[in-house]
């Protein structure tokens, strides 16, 4: 009974060995792959050297994109003061503020950009595109009383079908 003791306790040893020898092997993948990582590392060395309007905007979409809207909030705060009031860079601090969950600050920041644009009537027609089709969409959030789409899901996705439905409508009535 002695020796078959032994021999137990002798294999469990040598099962946790193995199981640590394996745990210790694992091998970490980034979130983010390296070709999108030396992106974002470019923008952010730009955005350091040369803070304008354009590269701060850039890099806080590349945050966005990669679903950190706390760090294109920190990209947006290094703009400079003089640019602050781009449209372009307003159209990113909607997206921003929307990505936080902050529906009627972003509707706020869009109609500050709508404003812009008509006012300059400078802004190229992706921004002026972009803004009447995001500011819908928080209108709809808006009305339906969501604030952040995260927190409820289902009806901001209802909210985005009806406003979807009412752009139909609008199109074909334009026809």
């Amino acid at each position: 009974m002695h020796l078959f003791a032994k021999l137990a306790n002798g294999l469990v040893m040598v099962g946790v060995s193995s199981l640590g020898l394996v745990a210790g092997q694992t091998q970490v993948q980034p979130l983010v792959g390296q070709a999108f990582a030396a992106d974002v590392q470019t923008l952010e060395n730009e955005a350091a050297k040369n803070p304008s309007a354009e590269s701060v905007r850039m890099l806080a979409t590349a945050y966005l994109d990669r679903n950190e809207p706390g760090l294109a909030s920190a990209a947006l705060e290094r703009a400079p003061l003089g640019e602050r009031n781009e449209p372009a860079l307003g159209y990113v601090v909607a997206r921003t503020l929307y990505a936080q969950g902050h529906v009627s600050e972003a509707l706020v920041a869009l109609r500050d950009v709508e404003r812009a644009c008509s006012a300059k009537d400078a802004c190229p027609t992706w921004l002026v595109a972009k803004t009447a089709r995001q500011a819908s969409f928080l209108r709809a959030l808006h009305d339906a009383g969501i604030q952040d789409p995260a927190a409820s899901p289902e009806a901001a996705q209802a909210a985005l079908d009806r406003n979807r439905r009412a752009d139909r409508v609008v199109a074909i009535a334009m026809r």
